[in-house]
């Protein structure tokens, strides 16, 4: 059983970078400038991975989190850059739409949903 869903396949979503606007303005950037930032940006998430297994030795969970998010990111925009044959670039069209956001209001408070798990524990 593979476990990639068809959803997972896209490529915007493997790599958000791709779905962004300012993605397609750095392609058009002449190919050298685009190695140095490619090159920039592996730098940046090599460092930003230290920094963040040092943090997570260091007991510093927070950091640990940031950091590593900060060499995720950075990655996925190296790669971006790196890989950027204009066959690659995601058209808008074939970005998926958000849904609807639900209104704040209608999300239960926590008081709400402590009150229905009493009133569930007291009819088991």
């Amino acid at each position: 059983m593979n476990p990639i869903t068809p959803r997972s396949n896209r490529v915007e979503v493997r790599n958000p970078v791709l779905g962004l606007p300012a993605f397609r303005r750095i392609l058009d950037l002449p190919a050298p400038e685009r190695e140095a930032l490619s090159a920039l940006l592996d730098d940046l998430s090599k460092d930003a991975l230290e920094k963040a297994e040092t943090s997570w030795r260091k007991k510093k969970g927070p950091m640990a989190a940031y950091w590593k998010a900060t060499s995720v990111y950075s990655q996925h925009c190296a790669r971006a850059i790196r890989k950027s044959g204009r066959s690659a670039i995601v058209s808008s069209a074939n970005i998926e739409k958000p849904t609807t956001p639900v209104p704040y209001s209608s999300i239960p408070s926590s008081e709400a949903m402590n009150e229905n798990q009493d009133n569930s524990a007291r009819a088991a």
